[in-house]
């Protein structure tokens, strides 16, 4: 999905870091640095992350031309970017901006909503004159119109950070166990998503710490029969974290710790 837009706070001009960076000279020009590289990320094949193409990093200068301000504003603003953890610098000069992808869950979530309100409106619309004429193809439009609702949202779910952990889960879950109920049968991926979206959004855990947590249940020899989807991995999480923490510590104490070897007595002063 290609989002053409940039949502932005209101507050965002009397958010304290903004403040801190507009008092810097040339601040304006920081701040446009700042959405400027915000809309780099959203335009970018890999959301999140500000490359010219794979393994090519944009440079200060680059950056200066892009956006027409100096070149040593731009590296003024990237080090106070730095500094307040708005963006990071990784491996080879590309910039991430931090926590992006979970803004970009967020604004994914809200396009679907304002999507669904506007089709579910069409929906409504068309389905009073049906009842009113009574006329079949107005309700066959009907029909198409409800099977975009449900082929858009599926389509924008299928982006999510959640999704394609819930695709990552049910191919560790058939690859370790596979349980013989999902062999002709394959669940529905998307109503599996909502749980490990529920448990980032409400419960409060990251999408990186749910794999190992699952990984250690599908092999325990409790669990394995029981975490047989997303909806109880959710359930269950504390517990299977819990125990699996458990579980590591008992296995680093039985592990024998080897001592140094006497052999050095043996081995003659020089």
């Amino acid at each position: 999905m290609i989002i053409n837009w940039l949502k932005l706070d209101t507050d965002i001009l009397n958010d304290n870091k903004i403040k801190i960076i507009r008092k810097y000279p040339a601040g304006d020009s920081l701040l446009v640095l700042w959405i400027g590289l915000l809309c780099l990320a959203m335009k970018s094949e890999q959301p999140g992350y500000i490359y010219i193409t794979h393994g090519i990093p944009y440079s200060p200068k680059e950056l200066a031309n892009e956006f027409d301000i100096e070149e040593k504003t731009v590296e003024m603003g990237l080090q106070l970017f730095k500094q307040f953890r708005m963006i990071e610098v990784i491996e080879g000069g590309m910039i991430e901006i931090v926590n992006f992808n979970k803004r970009q869950d967020l604004e994914v979530i809200e396009f679907r909503k304002e999507q669904n309100r506007l089709r579910q409106q069409k929906y409504r619309s068309k389905q009073r004159n049906a009842l009113l004429t009574h006329n079949e193809t107005v309700t066959n439009d009907i029909r198409e119109d409800i099977e975009k609702i449900r082929e858009d949202e599926r389509r924008i779910i299928s982006e999510t950070e959640a999704y394609k952990l819930t695709e990552l889960f049910f191919n560790d879950l058939m690859t370790i166990n596979n349980p013989t109920r999902y062999n002709k049968n394959k669940p529905d991926l998307i109503t599996w998503s909502d749980h490990l979206r529920l448990l980032n959004e409400r419960d409060g855990v990251l999408y990186k710490d749910m794999q190992p947590v699952w990984l250690w249940a599908m092999k325990d020899s409790f669990w394995k029969g029981n975490i047989l989807s997303t909806e109880k991995f959710r359930i269950q999480f504390d517990a299977l974290k819990s125990q699996m923490n458990r579980s590591n510590d008992k296995q680093n104490k039985e592990t024998p710790v080897k001592k140094p070897s006497d052999n050095y007595k043996n081995v003659p002063i020089i």
